[in-house]
């Protein structure tokens, strides 16, 4: 596999992510998305609004062996000047919802922000998780790097 994505490969991408209605970007220079400002110009920077748009991106990253990784709330992440050999997953939509349940419950998208978000449950009254709201990112990465 080339180090760079070919043109053709990115278009045919584009072209498969808009006949499934997956919303991207072309040409997204990710150091705006990075709290570094640090990183170049990504080829398409791929944003599911919900979980059956996450599974088909991957499904069509994986049948078109195109490289990719994901990219959260960016804090303390240090990205290349080069990113042109992968594309980028970056939830949106649904994902960056929050909601009471009520009896202290909550559903919390992956792609909240911890600050805010855990800020709210502590001044509702809720304790045990407000250490989160001092955490910088997204709700989704602190799960999964066991915050």
């Amino acid at each position: 596999m080339s180090l760079v994505l070919s043109e053709s490969r990115i278009r045919a991408l584009k072209e498969t992510l808009e006949f499934s209605k997956i919303p991207f970007q072309s040409e997204v220079r990710l150091g705006i998305l990075s709290s570094f400002k640090i990183g170049g110009i990504c080829p398409v920077v791929v944003e599911p609004e919900n979980s059956d748009q996450v599974l088909e991106a991957l499904s069509i990253f994986y049948k078109s062996e195109i490289p990719w990784k994901i990219l959260g709330g960016g804090s303390n992440l240090l990205i290349s000047d080069h990113p042109d050999n992968f594309v980028t997953l970056r939830l949106s939509g649904k994902f960056k919802e929050f909601e009471s349940l009520g009896g202290g419950k909550f559903r919390i998208g992956a792609a909240t922000n911890t600050t805010p978000t855990f800020r709210q449950i502590s001044q509702s009254g809720y304790t045990g998780a407000e250490f989160l709201s001092t955490i910088p990112g997204w709700t989704g990465g602190a799960v999964i790097q066991n915050a």
